[in-house]
This record gives structure tokens, sequence and C-alpha cells, in this order.
């Protein structure tokens, strides 16, 4: 399943990790870059506790969980890849649970969380908050991030974070269109206007 595409890239950050030392600071920074996913849990609940962000907590955190599912629980099941440093033949720089390479957890949910922010500012957010917009481009630096940081500490192929980010989007999406279709049921029903 490995292509040359992605070896290269790997080859990349392999020599990088021989040159900075494999668990040395460069590996432990990684490892804390990489962590960076599980922002979007904590700001999922951090928004759900506040009445005017309920529903972007919550879509944050049905994106994440419905992210998880797939990926984890699903896809990595179908899809036998080994690690890149599994590839290479070398321990695994930073913090490592075994499962399968394809597709990325990681990049998956911080894709999820970063465009549940951005449809729900674009599609739910009737005020269109500056906010909002500023963590919106704040999610994507750190899904940026976090795809680098996985690729450099050899647990990831390039591809693996690619379609690992294109499954959160389309998570995101898919939750973001409920949460739509929902609130307007509600408003529709109860006659009312809900404040997002």
């Amino acid at each position: 399943m490995e292509n040359q595409f992605d070896i290269s890239i790997s080859e990349f950050f392999k020599d990088l990790i021989e040159k900075f030392g494999y668990n040395g600071k460069y590996a432990e920074l990684l490892t804390v870059v990489s962590g960076f996913f599980l922002f979007f849990i904590v700001l999922g609940i951090f928004f759900s506790l506040k009445k005017e962000q309920r529903v972007l907590g919550l879509i944050l955190i049905v994106s994440g969980i419905l992210t998880f599912i797939i990926n984890d629980l699903i896809l990595k099941k179908c899809f036998i890849r080994e690690r890149p440093f599994q590839y290479f033949g070398i321990e695994p720089p930073g913090f490592y649970i075994y499962s399968n390479s394809f597709p990325s957890g990681h990049s998956a949910i911080s894709s999820a969380g970063a465009f549940s922010i951005l449809f729900y500012f674009l599609f739910l957010n009737k005020r269109k908050s500056k906010s909002l917009m500023i963590y919106s481009i704040i999610s994507f630096v750190i899904c940026l991030g976090v795809m680098v940081s996985r690729m450099a500490l050899l647990h990831h192929y390039f591809t693996d974070c690619i379609v690992g980010f294109l499954e959160g989007s389309l998570i995101a999406l898919l939750v973001n269109y409920l949460a739509l279709i929902i609130v307007k049921q509600i408003e529709k029903k109860k006659n009312i206007v809900i404040e997002l």
C-alpha cells in the first residue's frame, strides 16, 4: 500500500529525526503538537457550557465522537497499513499507541474540529461573530500542525493525513447540516428563533 511519494516524504522526516535524535526535544515537541487534536474536544465541552454557543459545542463533540468511531473503529480495521517507522524498522519517536496507520485519527479529528467551526460560522451562526472567524483560523493552523507532526514523527504517511483531513471535513459538513435541519425544525415547531 506504500507508494514512492509517501516513502519520499517519510524519508525526509526520517533524515531530520536521525539528525536531531529519535527521542530528543524535537520528538518531544512534535509529540506535544500532535496532542493538540484534543483541543477540539476541550473546546466542544467549553462551548457547550455557554448558552449562546451550545449548538457549536455539541457539533464539535458529535463530530469528534463520530470521527473517532468511523476512523478508529471502522476504517483502521479495514485498511491494514504499517506505520512509516515500522517500514523503516526503527523505534517510534515520541509517544505511540499501537494501531494501523491509515487513515490518521489525529488528522481526522483535528480536521473535523476545524471544519465544524468553519461550517458553523458560514451556515449556522447568524451573528457572523468575528471571534468565531478567529477561532476558525486558529483551528486550521492547529490542524495543519497536527498533520505535519504526525508525518514528522513517522507515525503516518502523507496520504494517511490527507485522507484523515478529508474524512474529518466530510463528517463536519454532515453534522453541521444535520444541526441546521434540527435547529430549523425546532424553530418552526416552537415558533421561536434560536440564537446562534
